[in-house]
């Protein structure tokens, strides 16, 4: 999942600086998901160091890019799981974000668990 994202975000990377070219980035995930600030997607991974993937927070990284616009849908499941309190917790988690300070559309099929 590293490797693909790091292709895309090469990519996207040269987008920010060729003012002449634009990208649109369309994400759909349908699958297992955790909520832990934001949403990570659940891959088929042994070992717990690699089994979840920030897709959420690897995608609002890369919206940040100018010329580049991304659109994700999150058709999965989110279980919350807490970890302690972190900045954030007690705020509302609504079932579509819209951040105006980063090209980033998100909206999400399923609320929090």
């Amino acid at each position: 999942m590293d490797k693909s994202y790091i292709e895309i975000k090469n990519i996207m990377q040269r987008s920010h600086k060729d003012t002449t070219n634009k990208i649109l980035l369309y994400v759909y995930y349908g699958g297992h998901g955790i909520l832990e600030n934001t949403t990570k997607i659940v891959l088929n991974e042994d070992d717990p160091m690699f089994r979840y993937f920030d897709l959420e927070q690897k995608l609002a990284c890369l919206s940040k890019l100018n010329n580049n616009f991304i659109a994700a849908i999150f058709d999965c499941c989110r279980e919350v799981i807490y970890r302690g309190d972190t900045r954030g917790v007690g705020e509302s988690v609504d079932t579509q974000k819209n951040l105006t300070d980063q090209n980033l559309y998100v909206t999400f099929g399923c609320p929090p668990l």
